[in-house]
């Protein structure tokens, strides 16, 4: 269905499959050029006022407030520090191919900032840490078919969405940790018990020690089976990881509603009980069919998980102040 915006725009143009022209009939340089000659000739129109307008009143462009820079480094310096060694930190571009969210996930394309030349600003790096990966299990596919070979790979990355936001202090721009773990099928559930156990001890020693650190006592897993064949792995898996840290609260959640239609297997909280009595999902993770599709490939295999450290730096400093 057509926005009256749009509707508004065909009937200007006189063009009445103008949409079908620009959005189907155009090839992506065609496209590519279109959208940077009507930029270079707005921008033209453009006086320093105005910017500075735009500057005042984007929600997308004011810098970030409450949240001091040094704490941002102090406690980015301890994630990476507390990385296992298999994963491979990289810095990412701040910009990534379009509908690099979309073409594989539940994401509308209306949540991400578009940009020209085909590209999208990133919206959400752990997909493009799946690019990343299915590019490097491309590679070690060529040299070996059924190359077992994992791809382990974090980032901490300043993401934008396109959708509003009604919290104060908050900006359409914030900061999150994020890991993902590739590779194949190993059987009998091999692969997802042991980058599940990776990601979630990583996740527990990052929160209860070192810098705006909270007691294990606060913490809470919710694990939400998926499917039904992994439910024993699950539990074994569970008991492990509760040897490890017996003061956090580790628990099967089969009330979880979100994320159903977009994580496979089996997908994860993990809560902060603060001392203002709130309860808050800092991270979220599970199994996802990303590479799958990217590389046409069922036997590929994906855990992706992210860490709202800039929410995590504000709610913890605001409850323990």
């Amino acid at each position: 269905m057509k926005s009256k915006i749009i509707e508004k725009i065909i009937h200007k143009s006189g063009i009445p499959h103008l949409l079908d022209l620009l959005a189907e009939d155009l090839s992506p340089s065609e496209w590519q050029s279109l959208l940077l000659a009507i930029a270079s000739r707005r921008a033209a129109k453009r006086s320093p006022a105005q910017v500075l307008e735009q500057y005042q009143s984007s929600r997308f462009v004011h810098p970030v407030r409450g949240v001091p820079k040094a704490q941002f480094q102090i406690f980015e310096e301890w994630a990476m520090q507390q990385l296992p060694t298999e994963f491979e930190s990289l810095l990412l571009s701040p910009l990534t191919p379009l509908a690099t969210c979309s073409s594989v996930a539940t994401v509308h394309q209306n949540k991400v900032l578009g940009a020209h030349r085909n590209l999208e600003v990133v919206a959400d790096a752990t997909n493009v840490l799946a690019l990343e990966a299915s590019l490097r299990r491309k590679l070690l596919l060529a040299k070996k078919p059924k190359n077992p070979q994992q791809v382990h790979l974090a980032t901490s990355h300043r993401h934008v969405r396109a959708q509003a936001l009604a919290m104060e202090g908050f900006t359409a721009h914030f900061q999150i940790q994020c890991m993902i773990s590739a590779g194949r099928d190993e059987g009998n559930w091999r692969f997802e018990e042991k980058t599940l156990y990776r990601h979630l001890t990583y996740y527990l020693r990052l929160l209860s020690d070192g810098p705006f650190q909270v007691s294990q006592e606060q913490l809470e897993v919710a694990l939400t089976v998926l499917s039904d064949a992994f439910q024993p792995t699950l539990e074994r898996l569970q008991e492990k990881v509760q040897q490890e840290f017996p003061s956090v609260k580790i628990r099967l959640a089969p009330e979880r509603t979100t994320g159903r239609n977009y994580y496979k297997v089996c997908c994860f909280y993990i809560y902060t009980h603060l001392e203002n009595g709130q309860a808050i999902p800092f991270c979220d993770g599970g199994f996802t069919d990303w590479t799958q599709q990217f590389l046409g490939n069922r036997k590929e295999r994906l855990l992706s998980s992210g860490f709202g450290s800039e929410l995590w730096l504000r709610l913890v400093k605001e409850a323990t102040q």
